[in-house]
C-alpha cells in the first residue's frame, strides 16, 4: 500500500495537486494580517502618556539596581582619608520626547535624565558613610527606545 501512496504524493507535490501545509497553516498569515489591521491606531499622544509611564517605572528600576547606589555606598581610602561614592538618577532630570518612526517601530521615545556621583571625604570609614554627601559628576544619558505591539522597549 506505502508502494502506491508515495509515488500519489510525490506525483501531487510536483504537479500542485497536494500540500503538505494543512488549511490552518495557510490561515495562519492572513489571521495576523487581520489582527493588526483591526488593532486601531494609537495616537502620538497616547503613546507620548505610555512613554512617560515606562520611564518613571525604568527610572525607579535603574536607581534601586545602580551600583554603587543609596543604599550600597563604596567606600575607598585615598591617603589619609576615606572616600564614600554612589551614583543615582535625578528624578527631577527625567525628560521624554515621541518622534515618528520608521517602518521598523511606529514611534521612536527618547528618555534623557542626568544619573549624579555622590562623594563623601572623611578622616574614618564610618563619618565617610554617614555624610554629608557632594554631588560631583554629572553624566547626561540619552536612551532611544521603540515602540513595538504596543509598548516601549
Amino acid at each position: 500500500m506505502h508502494k502506491r501512496i508515495i509515488p500519489l504524493i510525490i506525483a501531487g507535490l510536483l504537479f500542485g495537486n497536494v500540500s503538505l501545509a494543512s488549511a490552518a497553516d495557510a490561515a495562519k498569515p492572513a489571521k495576523k494580517a487581520a489582527a493588526k489591521a483591526a488593532t486601531p491606531e494609537e495616537s502620538q499622544e497616547a503613546v507620548q502618556l505610555k512613554l512617560n509611564s515606562y520611564a518613571q517605572r525604568h527610572v525607579r528600576t535603574m536607581t534601586e539596581c545602580l551600583k554603587p547606589g543609596e543604599n550600597s555606598k563604596a567606600v575607598e581610602q585615598e591617603g589619609s582619608e576615606f572616600v564614600a561614592r554612589y551614583r543615582t538618577v535625578d528624578p527631577s532630570s527625567v525628560s521624554t520626547d515621541v518622534h515618528p518612526g520608521s517602518a521598523g517601530a511606529k514611534f521612536i521615545g527618547l528618555l534623557v535624565y542626568h544619573e549624579v556621583e555622590y562623594e563623601n571625604r572623611a578622616p574614618s570609614r564610618e563619618v565617610a558613610l554617614n555624610g554629608p554627601f557632594v554631588a560631583v559628576k554629572t553624566r547626561k544619558v540619552t536612551e532611544i527606545l521603540r515602540y513595538d505591539r504596543g509598548k516601549w522597549q
